[in-house]
C-alpha cells in the first residue's frame, strides 16, 4: 500500500519526512495532467494532495473522486479552507502541519483502502486460489476444477473454520433456482478432496449430521 504526495517541492518534502519516520511507503508525484496519467496508469493507494498547488489541483482530483479511484487526503492553509471544498475529499488537515497526526491519518486512510480493496485471491498453506483466472492450485500446481468445483472450494476457504450446512452450500454455490438435492454437495466435496489430493483432502472436514467446514491446518 503506496500514498502518494502531490504537493510544493519544500512541502513535499516535509511530508514525506514525515511520512519515512513513520516507515510508510510513499512516493512524490507531479501535479496537473501528469497526475491524471498517474492515476489512470498505476493509482496509488491514498493521494496527500496539499499547499498552493491543491486549490489548482481542486478540478482533478474531485473528478478523481467522483470516479471512485483513490481516496484523497487535502491539506490547506487555514485561509484557503472551506465547507465545500473540505467535503469532496475523504479527509482533510491544516497547515502547518504536525507530523505525528500526518503519519496517523495517512496510515488510517491506507488501511482503509486496504480494507476496501477487492481481493482477488486466497490463499491457505500450499493452497491457492486465483479468483480472476478461475483457478485453483497447490504448490503452484493448478488443479483440474470443473467450475462448481472451483466455485466451491472458493466459497470454504472463504470462511475458514466455520461449519458450513449442505444446504447452504447448495443456495450459496448453486443458487436459489438450483432444484437438485444436498447429494450434489457430497459428491462435489469427494471429487474435490481427490483433487486435492491424500496430503490436502483433510483440508475439507466433515461435521457429521451437518455439513463440512475447512480448516487451514492438517
Amino acid at each position: 500500500m503506496t500514498a502518494a504526495i502531490c504537493a510544493p517541492a519544500r512541502l513535499a518534502e516535509i511530508i514525506s519526512q514525515g511520512l519515512r519516520s513513520a516507515g510508510l511507503e510513499h512516493e512524490i508525484v507531479a501535479g496537473g495532467e501528469a497526475l491524471l496519467q498517474r492515476m489512470a496508469e498505476n493509482p496509488p493507494s491514498l493521494l496527500l494532495v496539499g499547499g498552493n498547488g491543491a486549490l489548482e489541483q481542486y478540478r482533478t482530483v474531485r473528478g478523481l473522486r467522483e470516479a471512485g479511484h483513490t481516496p484523497v487526503l487535502l491539506l490547506l492553509d487555514p485561509s484557503q479552507a472551506n465547507l465545500e471544498l473540505k467535503s469532496s475529499f475523504d479527509d482533510f488537515l491544516l497547515l502547518p502541519l504536525r507530523l505525528p497526526e500526518l503519519a496517523a491519518r495517512v496510515q488510517i486512510g491506507l488501511s482503509r483502502a486496504e480494507r476496501a480493496r477487492p481481493r482477488t485471491g486466497l490463499s491457505a498453506g500450499d493452497l491457492a486460489i486465483d479468483f480472476e483466472r478461475f483457478e485453483a492450485s497447490v504448490r503452484g500446481i493448478p488443479l483440474d476444477l470443473t467450475f462448481k468445483e472451483f466455485e466451491l472450494l472458493k466459497y470454504l476457504v472463504s470462511h475458514p473454520g466455520r461449519v458450513l450446512t449442505r444446504e447452504a452450500l447448495l443456495r450459496e454455490v448453486w443458487g436459489y433456482e438450483y432444484f437438485g438435492g444436498t447429494r450434489t454437495v457430497d459428491v462435489h466435496i469427494r471429487r474435490v478432496r481427490s483433487k486435492l489430493g491424500p496430503e490436502h483432502e483433510s483440508l475439507i472436514q466433515t461435521v457429521r449430521n451437518v455439513g463440512y467446514r475447512f480448516s487451514e491446518g492438517k
